[in-house]
C-alpha cells in the first residue's frame, strides 16, 4: 500500500507521481497515483520491495534554474 500526503496549504498537485519499486532485483514503475491531497493505492507486487524510490528520475521534484543573457 502506498499513501501520498501533500502537506502544502494550496490546492493539490494532480500530476502523476512516478514511484519505482525493486523486488527480487527487478524494478517495477508506476505513475498513476495522484488523485488529491491524500491518495492511497494498493500496488500488487510479486514480493516485498527491497527499495522504493519516489520520483526516481526527478521529473516532479527537480530544482532547476535558467539564466538569460
Amino acid at each position: 500500500m502506498v499513501r501520498l500526503n501533500q502537506l502544502q496549504d494550496d490546492e493539490p498537485f494532480l500530476d502523476p507521481v512516478p514511484i519505482e519499486f525493486t523486488v527480487n532485483g527487478k524494478t517495477r514503475a508506476t505513475n498513476d497515483l495522484s488523485k488529491g491531497k491524500l491518495t492511497t493505492a494498493t500496488i500488487q507486487l510479486p514480493g516485498n520491495p527491497t527499495a522504493v524510490k519516489i520520483d526516481p528520475d526527478e521529473t516532479l521534484l527537480k530544482k532547476s534554474s535558467a539564466s538569460s543573457t
